[in-house]
């Protein structure tokens, strides 16, 4: 700053008829403005370095408000297609939409309608077009409830009523990613 300050000053008042002091004035004045403009550099850098050290953290903010209100969010019921035997376990059929994004492996779990109690849940074993296979990995309490529908799976395959169907979310699984969030987010 300096370097360009004082020069330019000095090319300014090139003159004879400028005084000495006037000169020695507008040098002082210069390094003056010199030093405030590199001060505010400076100053304006290490704002730049502090908010760039931080960048994440409000993306980080958001996208934990996002996971969490994604994963509390009401999730639609799946439509119960019937229930099957499928090499001597019980077997229910799901009808699902390709925007549902249900792949082999996923938890869904059965919920008592009336009740609100989880009866259960179940493992996603076969996906077709427009259908998912599924079965009980986990009767929770339901034993009485999961028994009466191994019986009527031979009988009739009608879906089980007052009983819905829909996405299981694994709370320790979405703790790590908020938690890997977070880290990423400092």
């Amino acid at each position: 700053c300096l370097g360009v300050i004082i020069p330019l000053l000095l090319v300014t008042y090139a003159n004879e008829t400028v005084s000495s002091g006037r000169r020695v004035a507008v040098v002082v004045g210069g390094a003056l403005a010199s030093t405030a403009l590199a001060f505010c550099f400076i100053v304006g850098y290490a704002l730049f370095r502090w908010a760039y050290a931080r960048r994440r953290r409000p993306c980080a903010w958001v996208a934990i408000l996002i996971l969490h209100a994604a994963s509390h969010g009401t999730r639609p019921p799946i439509q119960v297609r019937g229930i099957s035997d499928r090499n001597g376990q019980l077997a229910v059929s799901l009808a699902i939409s390709p925007d549902d994004f249900i792949s082999l492996g996923d938890q869904i779990v059965a919920t008592n309608t009336i009740t609100g109690k989880q009866l259960g849940t179940l493992e996603v074993v076969a996906v077709d077009q427009d259908s998912c296979l599924c079965e009980v990995i986990d009767r929770m309490e339901s034993q009485d409830f999961w028994a009466e529908l191994e019986e009527r799976m031979r009988r009739r395959f009608c879906p089980p009523s007052g009983v819905e169907f829909s996405r299981s979310i694994d709370q320790d699984s979405l703790e790590f990613a908020k938690r890997l969030i977070r880290s990423w987010g400092r």
